[in-house]
Parts: C-alpha cells; sequence; structure tokens
C-alpha cells in the first residue's frame, strides 16, 4: 500500500511539472525561426524557406528582431532562326538567352508581447527594411561574327522601406513553438545604374561591342502600400 502511495504522489507531482512548465520567453531568452512563405501569396505557389530570423528579449514583453529573406531565380531560354543557307526553310539555333535574379532584403525591428495564454503569445511590431534586388542577362550567340544584338546587362537597385506587423505564437513544446505573422508594408526602391553590352555594326561596317550606362533613377522612385503575408508569413522556432 505504502509503494501504491509512492508512486501516486511521485506520477502526480511529474503530470504537474509537466502542466507547470513556463512556455512563454523570459527576459534575455533568445530565439530563432525559420520562415515560410504564405499559401495565400498571389502570383507565386507555397515555397519552402522564405527567410531566417531571431529574436533577443530585453524583457519578457518586449524583444528586438531581425529577419534575413533572399530569394533568386533564373531562366535559360535558346533563339532559333531561319538559316540563310537553307533552301527549304530550315531553322537552326542562333543563341541562347539567360536571366537571372537575386533579391536580399534585411529586417530589423522590435515587437511587443502581450499577455495572451499560457501556451499563445501574440505580439505586434514594425520592422525597418534594407534590401536590394539585381538582375541580369547575358546572350551567347551561336556564331559572334555574325551576330548584332544585345549580348548582357545587369542593374542593381536598393530597397527601403517599413513593415507594422501583427503575429502570435504558439508553444507546442516548452521551447518550439510555431507562428504566423502579417503586416502592412512600404517599400520605396531606387533603381541603380544600368549597364548593357550590345553587338552593332560600327560605322567602319565592322561588327563590334558597344557599352551603354543608363543612369538610374536615385530621386523620386515610386513607393507602394500593400497588404503583405509572404514575409514570415508562417514560421517553426526554438527558444534558448
Amino acid at each position: 500500500m505504502k509503494k501504491i502511495v509512492l508512486t501516486a504522489a511521485a506520477l502526480a507531482l511529474t503530470v504537474s511539472s509537466v502542466f507547470s512548465q513556463d512556455f512563454k520567453p523570459k527576459e534575455k531568452a533568445i530565439a530563432v525561426g525559420i520562415a515560410f512563405d504564405s499559401p495565400f501569396s498571389s502570383g507565386k505557389p507555397f515555397s519552402l524557406v522564405n527567410g531566417v530570423s531571431g529574436r533577443y528579449f530585453y524583457k519578457s514583453d518586449l524583444a528586438f528582431r531581425g529577419t534575413l529573406n533572399l530569394g533568386s531565380n533564373s531562366s535559360s531560354k535558346t533563339n532559333y532562326g531561319i538559316d540563310p543557307t537553307s533552301t527549304t526553310g530550315l531553322e537552326v539555333e542562333t543563341s541562347t538567352d539567360n536571366n537571372s535574379n537575386l533579391n536580399l532584403n534585411l529586417y530589423l525591428g522590435a515587437e511587443k508581447h502581450f499577455s495572451g495564454t499560457d501556451r499563445l503569445d501574440p505580439y505586434a511590431g514594425a520592422d525597418l527594411i534594407i534590401g536590394m534586388d539585381r538582375t541580369s542577362s547575358k546572350t551567347t550567340p551561336k556564331e559572334l561574327d555574325k551576330y548584332a544584338g544585345a549580348l548582357s546587362s545587369k542593374q542593381t537597385n536598393s530597397i527601403f522601406g517599413l513593415r507594422l506587423v501583427l503575429g502570435a505564437d504558439y508553444y507546442v513544446l516548452s521551447k518550439v513553438y510555431v507562428g504566423t505573422e502579417f503586416g502592412i508594408t512600404y517599400k520605396r526602391t531606387s533603381a541603380g545604374d544600368e549597364t548593357a553590352v550590345d553587338r552593332k555594326i560600327g560605322t567602319d561596317g565592322k561588327l563590334g561591342d558597344v557599352t551603354t550606362v543608363t543612369p538610374g533613377k536615385k530621386t523620386g522612385s515610386a513607393g507602394s502600400i500593400l497588404t503583405d503575408m509572404t514575409t514570415a508569413a508562417f514560421r517553426i522556432g526554438f527558444r534558448f
């Protein structure tokens, strides 16, 4: 009987300790998370990692945050034309176009946390956005000595903005949480100089490379306000 009582007491103590865990972060806690694209984003499918985020809790209800968002894509296309030596209109490969885009955004800000529940941790916050967008294209002719047209171009734009967010985390374990957030974003993009290289026929009647630099719009670039559910829309994180 004594053993049964002791066993029951030990079990009750274990269960009590499990349910009395502190789920929410305390002062000086650090949390890291992986962000995912929202499936509600228009124009693109749900993708995996959208960014990596980190938080430092200056107080239990005030955290400084940072998110690094990196995206890139590329495409390739083969061009065909009529072979001038063909009497049947045979098409042959003339050139290959390769295009690439790199987008890098750094979000730095703070968030205020509210009471919520033992596991649910709602918050509101704001981020300063600093980023860049780089595009480049390159055309590789099949016969360079007979090709006239664009060869390459590249341009780097700078991004500056502000984002206001509302979100919530739910602690599935004492140090593991899942979360979601949405917000309103204002971004201003300033276009950088565009450098293009074309192959043209010169005054001497020969083909040669011509480089053209088009100045970017350093001021007066357009800004946009939009509802944004793509940056850190869904998140899985771990608290230290």
